[in-house]
């Protein structure tokens, strides 16, 4: 029994007699007994066993804070998926709360209404509730609003204590919902249909339960005005990142003003829908809304109506098939965006005439044009399905569903197409992002002995010789060649009929050119499954057609897989074609057919590398057929064509001149190419490389059956030729045995033979055809028992003899001998693991193994300069070299495209001394190391990567030199970690040195350093950084060089000598412009070293975080914590906490012409200099009020504490993403 009971009984006997207190004590225990059980219910009526009735005290420093609101969020610690959100509406609030550890955030405002005013928080954090009654007390004030992480991400701040007012986007493009760069957020987004909204925070109970109604509620907020996307606002509220948490903010969008009508609902976690974005670099929260600007309204108003900002323009939005056709008929001369897919529900659009004039655009974003059918007649030839004539932009346009006619009868040349008939007057158009799937398109030459030219799907003509077309895809489609009289047609292509200028990234599939049933036709010419005909800027690069079914009937010349007839074409590279050309006419010859291009004329040299063709090739019908057919090229003709790094793998018939990389070559070089498959050739000459040749072929293999019924010519390597023929080999097998066939050449006519051998061991064949006269052959080998050769060939009954003897004749850079005792060229190698790609962006080369990446670097050796370095990769494995120097080869040189995709190079043990090393020795213009891939954002990973380059090159882990003289070099999405880089000129982390001649061509973005000692021997005046050792650009930039750029305490960058620029990121650096940079890394200089860079010139650095306790300066002449030597550095917003032992400054070492402001360093030290806001101890900052008064903290860069230093609030924003 309670002593306080006990002390009620005592109280009562004192007043009643003996028999009394006897009858009474029985009555008054009972009593007891009564409220003993009765408290004891009440006690567990009131807090339910494992519960806890936490009483919350909101304490503030003045008068109650809460007009705008009041709001405690809660979470469970010790367990998952326990949170609460409560709306506070009295002073004090108890909630009944599950046992446990629990943290506790809240947020009040003081504004006229919910999420208005200034805010202050409070928070109380892994409080133990144990049961029954307990206070937790809540002390409000703005400094606890700086954090504002509410179980989330930090956001970001407007003034001390205000976390910034919400920035609304209302977008209708996915684009602008996905992006996410920090800079231009509002002119990526095209303008939604929302032009009100109102937020609430709704209650949440530990439970589950969820009320709407009884959360805090905002007032209606208006947008800016309807052309605009932003809907700005007063309201300041906390962003709930945690996904695991049911805790949000949900929004209500209307689409008219005064939040009128139905909203549409969407809430702060990340979805197709919407987005949060912390923007910690402009100071601003932003939210982005998802909602179709083609609302009723905007579709049944007037086109320009539609009218909103978009990229600093005005912009009309189109919102069905009536205003697409008023847009483009009457106002030709506007930018425009599609809004909506436009089905025009068959409609037959030939009765209209649609344009874009000077200075209009479309921009589809995304959208598809479907269900069109056109049917012509006329004497027109300069229509198109969509548009005539385009003098202005097309962006981002899908087209289906189309079925066109054109029956012409004119003469006219213009050009007929599905999305445009021909270019106008600009030479500057740009097409980009063009996807046609399901097209069905016939052409109709009536006008009897006339020429029609210019036919292709998305454009008849496109001639701009300084424009760009790319990213253009044409699927499932027919292009259907018809006409009567003896007429021709010519230029014909599924994507273009003729081209001037640059085309790049095209993808062709399952998709047919075909003559018209009973068409009587006079011929077909330069016909191609891309182009037509290239003119005078004519370029094609990676280019990828998949499944080509190319069928004519009637007599053709110039017929190709990918180019009918390449004219004028200056770059031709990274091209593959697969599928069936097949020429049925058997009434005359057919001209210039290959797999890749029908024919090349070129003022200049071609160049055409790394071309792949999977094609079969019919063209021969009995008594006529193809001449010359070739499986890339069927003519390289004019002044000479050089063809590099060419395989071909089909079946190749023709009526003559067959040759399984070139049928007739009129001068230039073959090289480093190789063909398989099937030569079917009923006459003349055939080769497994070149049926014909005046030029030179070398480092070549064919491994091609070739069957000749009679021939002038047939060699496994070339048929005939007058030119010279070195480091090849044949091991097909060949059916004929003349005078003018041989296992390597057939008829050689002062020609050159040199290193070349055969291993078809064929007893019937000779090596060189017997006709062959006035021959210089040396150093050549045959299995065989022919005897049709002179000089110094031998003729061996083996493999094992002729390696025996002619073994030491295959050696160096270009032969290897192979695990199957023959020797083989290396760049065999590399066609043999890649047989179906050569790095298109489509298609990239896929490194899998420390094997895949020494064959990149064999090959690049064995080919010198070649396009194979501008080529595209994914790793799609770890690269695990095991530290073991023989299986490692850099690549010489690199200018394309890799995705790391989440995959690491690792173990990496090299000394070198012969110039740049790193993995790559120099990386070129062009060269991007990207963090998009096809499946989403992945990075590339480098970890323990051991380099020491004893020489004078530049040295880095990823690359040692690069330079630029106007393309862009992109490093995205990098991290190193656990490496040691020692060099003996420029040295650094990732890359060792780069230079350039043109502004704005360089950007390291998300690089992040770990653990990683960056040395550098050199004894005169170079850098040598933790992520670079000299950047040397040209001019003030406007794009961030480094951006989001760190590297931990564990590294370390060090140099002796007097001469050298120690960074802690960058050794020497001109206009740079750095944000986000964090540098934490132990450096040991002499007398010059920074920070963040030792050297400077002309830079500009903001938002930078700088400590490290065990940096030493043996002469701090130009030590300083930012940079060592300045020279007109522009700096701001810098944190600096590095002790360089002895004195030195704490922003710059020394400066001329240098500013600085918002800037602290604080660790201690004594400096020599005064140039930054405040330089002191750590215990001045323990002092708010006498610390922070004299400092401009307008941009509010820096989160505060209640003790220790302050901190850069973006810079722990992305140590938060880098898992630091």
């Amino acid at each position: 029994m309670d002593r306080s009971l006990g002390k009620v009984a005592a109280f009562f006997d004192e007043k009643m007699s003996e028999k009394d207190r006897r009858i009474e004590r029985k009555s008054i225990m009972k009593f007891i007994l009564l409220i003993t059980i009765l408290l004891g219910l009440f006690s567990s009526c009131g807090t339910p066993e494992g519960k806890t009735a936490a009483k919350f005290q909101l304490a503030f420093a003045a008068t109650p804070f809460s007009s705008g609101g009041l709001m405690i969020f809660g979470k469970k610690e010790d367990a998952t998926g326990i949170y609460l959100s409560k709306n506070i509406v009295s002073g004090t609030e108890v909630i009944e709360l599950p046992n446990g550890l629990w943290s506790f955030i809240t947020i009040a405002w003081n504004g006229p209404g919910a999420f208005q005013g200034s805010v202050k928080c409070a928070r109380n954090e892994n409080i133990s509730l144990n049961g029954g009654d307990q206070d937790v007390v809540l002390n409000y004030n703005f400094q606890e609003c700086q954090q504002n992480d509410v179980f989330g991400e930090v956001v970001s701040q407007q003034d001390i204590g205000q976390f910034a007012p919400l920035t609304v986007l209302s977008c209708s493009n996915q684009y602008a919902i996905n992006e996410s760069e920090a800079e231009d957020y509002a002119d990526d987004c095209i303008r939604g249909a929302t032009l009100s909204y109102r937020l609430r925070i709704p209650e949440f109970s530990p439970e589950g339960g969820v009320s709407l109604s009884t959360g805090l509620t905002s007032g209606c907020i208006d947008g800016v005005g309807p052309t605009s996307p932003v809907l700005n606002s007063s309201l300041r509220v906390p962003f709930f990142n945690d996904r695991e948490a049911p805790l949000t903010v949900i929004v209500e969008a209307f689409e008219n003003y005064a939040c009128a009508g139905t909203p549409e609902t969407f809430n702060f976690k990340n979805d197709l829908g919407s987005r949060v974005a912390l923007d910690h670099y402009q100071n601003k929260n932003f939210l982005f809304l998802k909602r179709n600007y083609c609302t009723a309204t905007h579709r049944a108003g007037s086109i320009l109506s539609n009218g909103i900002m978009y990229k600093g323009n005005t912009h009309y939005v189109i919102c069905n098939s009536a205003q697409f056709l008023d847009a483009f008929t009457n106002y030709p001369t506007n930018m425009y965006i599609l809004g909506d897919n436009i089905d025009f529900g068959g409609a037959d659009l030939a009765s209209y005439s649609m344009s874009i004039g000077s200075g209009g655009s479309l921009f589809g974003d995304g959208k598809t044009l479907s269900n069109i059918t056109y049917n012509y007649t006329g004497t027109v030839n300069s229509n198109g399905v969509i548009f005539d004539r385009i003098d202005g932009d097309i962006e981002g346009v899908n087209i289906s569903g189309v079925t066109a006619d054109f029956d012409i009868n004119g003469t006219t040349q213009d050009g007929v197409g599905v999305l445009f008939a021909t270019t106008n007057v600009s030479t500057t158009i740009k097409l980009k992002n063009i996807n046609l799937n399901n097209i069905q398109m016939r052409v109709m030459n009536s006008l009897g002995g006339a020429t029609m030219a210019k036919m292709g799907l998305v454009g008849g003509a496109y001639n701009a010789s300084a424009g760009e077309a790319k990213s253009i895809t044409v699927r499932n489609s027919t292009l259907t060649i018809d006409g009567i009289g003896g007429n021709d047609s010519r230029e014909i292509g599924l994507v273009f009929g003729q081209m001037d200028g640059q085309l790049k990234d095209v993808q062709v599939v399952s998709s047919s050119i075909v003559t018209g049933a009973g068409n009587s036709l006079n011929k077909i010419w330069e016909v191609g499954g891309v182009v037509g005909k290239t003119v005078t800027n004519g370029n094609l690069n990676h280019v990828d057609v998949e499944s080509l079914n190319i069928v004519l009937d009637r007599p053709a010349q110039s017929i190709g897989g990918v180019v009918g007839a390449l004219a004028e074409s200056h770059q031709f590279s990274h091209i593959t074609s697969s599928g069936n050309i097949v020429l049925t006419d058997n009434t005359a010859n057919s001209p210039d057919i290959g797999g890749i291009a029908g024919i090349v004329t070129h003022g200049g040299t071609f160049n055409g590398q790394m071309l792949m063709a999977n094609i079969d090739i019919d063209a021969d019908q009995g008594a006529f057929g193809g001449t010359p057919v070739g499986g890339i090229f069927g003519k390289t003709g004019g002044t000479p064509a050089d063809v590099k790094m060419a395989y071909y793998n089909g079946t190749l018939k023709g009526r003559s001149t067959c040759g399984g990389i070139v049928g007739n070559q009129l001068g230039g070089n073959v090289t480093h190419s190789m063909s398989e498959g099937v030569i079917d050739c009923a006459g003349g000459t055939s080769g497994g490389i070149v049926a014909t040749s005046t030029g030179a072929i070398s480092n070549t293999h064919s491994k091609m059956t070739i069957n000749t019924v009679s021939g002038s010519g047939t060699g496994g390597i070339v048929g005939t030729t007058t030119s010279s023929v070195t480091n090849s080999y044949y091991e097909g097998t060949m059916t004929n045995n003349t005078a003018f066939h041989g296992l390597l050449v057939g008829v050689c006519t002062s020609c050159s033979l040199q290193y070349l051998y055969s291993l078809t061991g064929q007893s019937s064949q000779t090596g060189i055809g017997s006709n062959s006269t006035g021959a210089s052959i040396t150093n050549c080998g045959f299995i065989d028992t022919g005897s049709g050769t002179t000089g110094n060939c031998s003729h061996h009954p083996d493999l094992a003899t002729l390696n025996s003897v002619d073994g030491s004749t295959f050696t160096g850079t270009d032969w290897e001998l192979a695990a199957d005792g023959k020797y083989r060229l290396r760049t065999d190698k590399f066609f043999n693991r890649y047989k179906t790609t050569v790095g298109t962006r489509r298609k990239p080369i896929a490194l899998s193994s420390f094997q895949d990446w020494r064959l990149i670097g064999e090959t690049q050796l064995a080919v010198g300069n070649s396009a194979l370095e501008r080529s595209t990769f994914i790793l799609m494995a770890d690269l695990d070299f095991q530290n073991n120097a023989a299986n490692f080869i850099p690549w010489e040189r690199f200018g394309g495209f890799m995705m790391g995709n989440d995959n690491a190079i690792i173990n990496v043990s090299f000394t070198d001394s012969s110039g740049n090393l790193g993995l790559i020795r120099e990386l070129l213009e062009g060269v991007e190391f990207d963090h998009e891939t096809p499946t989403g954002y992945k990075k590339l990973y480098l970890k323990n990567i051991n380099l020491t380059n004893s020489g004078a090159g530049a040295t880095g882990a990823l690359g040692g030199m690069g330079s630029s003289a106007g393309g862009w070099m992109g490093f995205y999405g990098i991290e190193l970690y656990d490496s040691s880089i020692t060099g003996g000129a420029e040295t650094g982390g990732l890359v060792g040195n780069i230079t350039g001649s043109v502004n704005d061509f360089l950007e390291f973005e998300d690089i992040k350093i770990v653990r990683t000692n960056v040395t550098s021997t050199a004894t005169s005046a170079v850098g040598v950084g933790g992520l670079a050792g000299s950047l040397m650009l040209t001019s003030a930039p406007t794009n961030k060089t480094l951006l989001k750029v760190g590297i931990d305490t564990d590294s370390h960058i060090s140099a002796a000598d007097v001469n050298v620029s120690v960074g802690g990121l960058v050794g020497r650096g001109t206009s740079i412009l750095g944000a986000g940079l964090i540098s934490r890394a132990r450096l040991s200089g002499n007398t010059i070293a920074g920070g963040v860079v030792g050297t400077s010139n002309s830079s500009m650095y903001s938002i930078i975080e700088i400590e490290q306790d065990f940096t030493t300066c043996s002469t701090p002449t130009n030590c300083g914590g930012l940079v060592g030597s300045s020279s007109m550095d522009n700096v701001s917003n810098v944190l600096n906490l590095m002790k360089i032992n002895g004195s030195y400054s704490p922003i710059f070492g020394t400066e001329t012409s240098g500013t600085f402001t918002n800037s602290i360093s604080a660790d201690g030290n004594s400096y020599s200099s005064s140039s930054t806001g405040i330089t002191t101890s750590a215990a001045y900052f323990g002092d708010r009020v006498t610390s922070m008064s004299n400092f401009d903290f307008s941009q509010e860069a820096f989160i505060f504490e209640e003790t220790g230093y302050p901190r850069l609030r973006w810079t722990e924003f992305i140590k938060k993403l880098a898992q630091w």
